[in-house]
């Protein structure tokens, strides 16, 4: 891995109706409009406008109430400081810190605002720097807020986690051979802590990237070409041989592709969330507090998903308040970057920008996630001139801004009847209906002239329905709550007494049932029902019945089609009529 790529951050956190809007609403995945420009905050370093700059971290500034980006700007580290709308002051907002060539690549931020930022220095050694609030560094860190690590030569930035006065730092070095060893160490102070693995760092094995601390277990996540791995160390460094098999748990994917690496983990409740790349996909696994799969989260504790064919990077995760993780990937073959959101259970979540990914993103590279104000702020860089780049955070929405639908419907029509539907939205939003009818659950949009909120939010619209239907409203992305409407096949009629003694009913099925039989009954005089006769419903709906009663009866006729227990006893309009000769 390459010390310019920054590593991960760790997030510890415990048919139907289509609507054309009068107003436009954002939905989940879509970026902020109201942050930065088109939801983008872009910081330019015109003072090294082709030199390589990016965000790496973003994150709450407790201080102020402002927002804290955190990377590098050319040759130094850079803290940039713009309000909660995005805005940057050019002039009093961007702090350079660090010795020349200094390079951060992981930052966190303690309950003081002060912010811990690791990378490199100039010699590729390890080097770990304090800032305070003001952006000035800690001169009670280190004695001038900067602290090298000689014997820690870097080949990659891992993370950095602190836990009280105790920082811990991954990454990887080179062996001779120049194959990358993993490993952790344990700063206490400024200065390694000699009782941790052998001078104050321990090797994996593998690449070592996330770190977490999970109650007294620290969770390392990596990876070699055999696997994606978590390790559990205790405070001492030693294993924690309970955790999976002797302190260890690996993925792995029969796919085929280069299975590399667990990069990011966010811990919830009992277990950690960790993402990363399985061969061809990039994946998200649920592992319990003793290394073990959570069968019930995706495919044997596993959710696998890809965008396109080139394989992908995950570099980051965070959860929502719903539980939901959102994993910054990267297809560098396909030149493509997306937030991807994975449900609780596992699965892509495709109320979730288009099919469970954002790709609403101005970075050409996503370095660091957070979630502030219920939304998702991610850092990166961009392109700028011919050989650099641009700071830039980017905002996204993880659900819809817009007021919510509701739809009022009766449990029960007859077909054919007027009904009225009645329902909120938005002020002056325009609300279409679709319907998901049976039998073959096709959806249909309602005819008819759509619905138009007023300046309340209320709207309402008289459709006639024709059979049972699954009901929905929608304004944009927007849905209501699905309805479910009983209709029953509605029988019209005309009745008349004929000459002769002769009672005649006449009419049609709504939905056209050749074939079926319509009973054509009557109330007496006396209030009893009687059968008057039966008729066949012909292909286009009509049916025709012609019988003989007493003459001088008094009759209320009306027809019920067979099988059809909504519209019983009532049937079609009751017809009087008395018979003649």
């Amino acid at each position: 891995m390459s010390p310019h790529r920054p590593r991960v951050r760790l997030v510890a956190c415990s048919a139907v109706l289509a609507l054309i809007p009068a107003v436009a609403y954002a939905a989940g995945g879509d970026a902020d409009p109201g942050f930065g420009a088109g939801g983008s905050a872009v910081v330019e370093f015109t003072t090294a406008p082709d030199d390589f700059s990016g965000a790496v971290h973003v994150q709450d500034d407790p201080t102020n109430g402002t927002l804290l980006a955190v990377g590098y700007a050319g040759d130094r580290i850079a803290l940039v400081r713009m309000s909660r709308s995005g805005v940057v002051d050019s002039s009093t907002g961007i702090s350079l810190v660090g010795q020349d060539k200094d390079r951060a690549f992981a930052a966190i931020a303690d309950s003081q605002g002060r912010v811990l930022l690791y990378g490199r220095d100039l010699a590729f050694n390890a080097v770990l720097l304090r800032a305070l609030p003001d952006r000035t560094l800690d001169p009670s860190f280190s004695s001038d807020g900067r602290a090298t690590f000689p014997t820690i030569a870097l080949s990659s930035v891992g993370d950095v986690v602190q836990d009280g006065e105790v920082i811990y730092l991954s990454g990887s070095t080179s062996n001779d051979a120049g194959e990358p060893i993993g490993f952790v160490a344990k700063v206490v102070g400024d200065a390694l802590d000699p009782a941790f693995g052998a001078g104050g760092v321990l090797t994996t094995g593998e690449y070592a990237g996330a770190l977490l601390i999970q109650g007294n277990q620290i969770l390392v996540g990596g990876g070699d070409s055999s696997g994606a791995t978590m390790r559990a160390f205790d405070s001492t460094g030693a294993v924690v041989t309970s955790f999976g098999e002797g302190g260890l748990v690996r993925l792995t994917d029969s796919g085929g592709g280069q299975t590399f690496i667990a990069d990011a983990i966010a811990a919830g409740g009992n277990a950690v969330l960790v993402s990363g790349v399985l061969g061809a996909n990039a994946f998200t696994a649920r592992i319990g507090a003793s290394g073990s799969l959570d069968a019930s989260y995706g495919d044997s504790g596993v959710a696998r998903f890809k965008l396109g064919e080139c394989p992908p990077t995950a570099d980051n995760i965070a959860l929502d308040s719903a539980g939901r993780a959102l994993v910054a990937l990267t297809y560098e073959g396909c030149g493509t970057r997306a937030i991807a959101r994975i449900t609780t259970g596992g699965q892509l979540d495709t109320s979730f920008g288009t099919g469970g990914f954002s790709r609403e993103l101005d970075a050409v590279r996503l370095d660091g996630t957070a979630i502030i104000d219920g939304k998702l702020l991610v850092a990166g860089s961009r392109a700028a001139g011919t050989t650099g780049s641009d700071f830039v955070v980017t905002r996204l929405l993880l659900d819809t801004d817009a007021p919510p639908v509701t739809l009022t419907a009766p449990t029960t029509a007859i077909a054919g009847q007027v009904v009225t539907l009645t329902g909120t939205a938005a002020p002056s939003a325009t609300v279409e209906l679709f319907g998901v009818t049976a039998p073959n659950g096709t959806l249909t949009r309602v005819n008819g002239t759509d619905a138009v909120a007023d300046s309340t939010g209320a709207w309402q619209r008289q459709v006639r329905f024709l059979r049972n239907v699954n009901l929905q409203a929608r304004v944009g992305n927007v849905r209501s709550v699905t309805r479910f409407v009983a209709v029953s096949t509605a029988v019209t009629q005309s009745a008349a007494a004929l000459p002769g003694c002769l009672v005649q009913s006449a009419g049609r099925v709504f939905e056209p049932k050749p074939g079926a039989s319509v009973f054509v009954r009557a109330r007496t005089a006396a209030g009893t029902t009687v059968q008057v006769g039966t008729g066949i419903v012909q292909s286009d709906g009509r049916y025709l019945v012609r019988k003989p009663y007493a003459c001088g009866a008094f009759l209320s006729v009306y027809a019920v089609i067979s099988g059809d227990a909504v519209n019983r006893p009532g049937g079609s309009p009751a017809v009087a009529v008395t018979t003649r000769r």
